[in-house]
């Protein structure tokens, strides 16, 4: 299950077809590998000290990224996508934000544990990330998308099966795990 988390493959803890293909390539990373490459800490109290007060961006970056995202809208969500004809969530938001000159993780698990600041619903500004818990595992980060202010945020939607805007309520305001600001 780490493996498929690490490598962001639907997490059901059995040797599928795509997972058996990823530890077969000996491209996947395994959980130990992830983590030391992000410096990432398990322990949830230290990650809960690094959420962040006010923080600021650079307001060309931000918008950079946006417009690349936008002009993605209504193109279709495919597991695995990274553009141009399709997407999957961090596909796009890796995706976008290259174009504003930030590398980011491939997968929604390493940019929702990777760099940056961890924010609460109440800190985020326009260009932040923002992070969902959407399968019932011990993971927050399955879904990832990019928020745009006035509590709204573009995504590659599984569910909508497209890249589109959706509202920061109902269904995803439950699901929220945390935004990051990586700006």
């Amino acid at each position: 299950k780490e493996f498929q988390k690490a490598n962001d493959l639907t997490v059901n803890g059995k040797a599928d077809t795509k997972t058996r293909k990823l530890l077969n390539s000996g491209k996947g990373v395994t959980k130990a590998e992830y983590d030391k490459e992000n410096n990432k800490n398990d322990d949830k109290e230290e990650d809960e000290k690094e959420e962040g007060g006010s923080h600021s961006h650079n307001s060309s970056k931000v918008e950079k990224i946006i417009a690349a995202a936008r002009a993605q809208l209504g193109k279709p969500y495919v597991w695995g996508a990274t553009g141009m004809s399709s997407f999957d969530c961090s596909g796009l938001t890796s995706y976008a934000f290259r174009q504003g000159g930030v590398s980011l993780s491939r997968t929604a698990y390493a940019q929702g544990y990777g760099k940056g600041t961890k924010l609460t619903k109440s800190q985020l500004k326009r260009g932040d990330l923002v992070f969902f818990n959407t399968i019932s595992d011990s993971d927050r980060c399955d879904h990832v998308g990019i928020y745009l202010g006035d509590n709204q945020f573009i995504h590659a939607s599984s569910g909508g099966g497209r890249v589109m805007i959706s509202s920061l309520s109902g269904y995803y305001e439950r699901n929220f795990s945390w935004g990051r600001c990586v700006l």
